[in-house]
């Protein structure tokens, strides 16, 4: 069985993975694009963005419009920031199973929030 802190430790590691890449891709818009950075609600890693900012970078993001800008380091970034996002989601519903199927923690967890509801 995998040691809890060992769990924490993978789940902290990709978080600040994801920021790091994150804060390179805002500085690189920033300073190579700021018409584009504000087009996209300026987003910030750590800072009050708004919902409508979010949706901006996700469909920047997705749709590939950094595309347009014909940068190849804004383009490298994007598409390291793509690929890690995948694997995120991809490690982090790996966990839930993990948790889920094999612990039975979130199962028991789960089933006491579902209680409550008296399902």
């Amino acid at each position: 069985m995998i040691n809890d802190y060992y769990l924490v430790a993978f789940v902290v590691g990709i978080i600040v993975v994801m920021l790091l890449i994150q804060t390179i891709l805002f500085i690189c818009l920033k300073k190579r694009h700021p018409q584009t950075w504000k087009d996209i609600g300026t987003p910030s890693v750590l800072g009050s963005n708004s919902f409508k900012s979010g949706f901006l970078l996700t469909n920047f993001l997705w749709r590939k419009g950094y595309l347009k800008l014909k940068d190849p380091i804004i383009n490298r970034i994007m598409q390291v920031f793509r690929a890690y996002l995948a694997f995120f989601l991809i490690a982090f519903v790996l966990l839930l199973s993990y948790e889920y199927f094999i612990t039975g923690r979130l199962r028991n967890s789960f089933s006491a929030f579902l209680s409550i509801f008296k399902f």
